[in-house]
């Protein structure tokens, strides 16, 4: 499985990615849409880690770090959060931006 995350194998998940995206973008910023996923996250006991991992990864490929700055604040004020899965999207975002990085170098 192609993953962005370390941990983060459930290939199920992928079905719901682009329902938030467009929840998280919905609004005039992250946060006016987070409120909504975060509420079908928690109904459907879905892998709130992997998916806010995933969201990450798509804000830093989109070269919206205002946006992922956003995202984080808002996994913080949700107190759901661990240190582990707050690591992951963040180490998903920096990837994505340092691949990129050596891409251009190369």
């Amino acid at each position: 499985m192609n993953s962005h995350c370390p941990g983060c194998d459930n290939g199920n998940l992928f079905h719901f990615l682009p329902c938030f995206l467009q929840l998280l973008l919905s609004g005039n910023n992250v946060n006016d849409g987070f409120g909504l996923a975060f509420r079908i996250i928690q109904d459907f006991k879905l892998d709130s880690s992997f998916i806010y991992c995933q969201v990450g990864h798509h804000f830093a490929k989109q070269h919206k770090y205002n946006s992922i700055k956003q995202l984080l604040g808002c996994i913080k004020d949700s107190g759901l959060s661990t240190d582990q899965s707050f690591d992951e999207v963040i180490g998903a975002s920096i990837r994505v931006i340092a691949t990129e990085a050596s891409e251009v170098i190369i």
